[in-house]
């Protein structure tokens, strides 16, 4: 019988041992409700209290972009004003006048017939580059029709003197 008394007394023990064990689970399981809790109301308090500075940082970041869209605005303002628009047809123009000062200064139809000749060229290479978009206004063209007469005025009067 001494063998079943230590049975029964392992039993026993198992039986109190599993029963502490399911108080401590269940003390445990509340302690654990309880920190999860106390940790959502400090993360509540935490955001509450984070609040009006979050704002303000907001703000401060408001205000700092919208001053930078102005420094970017006004830096373009005052680019434009200081660089103004370039003359893509000022260069054009100034080797247009060299043409006609060329023949112009032709006493020979040889002479005049090298500088028609350099004009075409030219003309043929500018036209490759030329972009589509690329139009004068009137003054220019008022101005390019003035030069270009005096080109074809001086090779007229050059041809006819031979």
């Amino acid at each position: 019988m001494v063998y079943r008394n230590d049975v029964e007394a392992l039993e026993a023990r198992h039986a109190a041992l599993a029963a502490e064990v399911a108080d401590k689970t269940r003390d445990r399981d509340e302690i654990a409700g309880m920190l999860a809790a106390a940790r959502a109301r400090d993360e509540r308090e935490r955001e509450l209290l984070e609040r009006p500075a979050r704002r303000r940082r907001h703000r401060r970041a408001a205000v700092i972009a919208a001053l930078a869209g102005l420094a970017v605005i006004a830096g373009i303002g005052t680019y434009r004003l200081t660089h103004p628009k370039r003359d893509r047809f000022a260069p054009v123009m100034a080797k247009m006048q060299e043409f006609a000062d060329r023949m112009c200064a032709c006493k020979t139809k040889d002479c005049a017939q090298h500088v028609s000749d350099d004009l075409t060229k030219w003309g043929q290479e500018m036209a490759q580059h030329a972009l589509k978009e690329d139009k004068p206004d009137e003054a220019v063209v008022k101005q390019f029709t003035t030069v270009v007469e005096r080109f074809a005025n001086c090779m007229t009067k050059t041809m006819m003197v031979q």
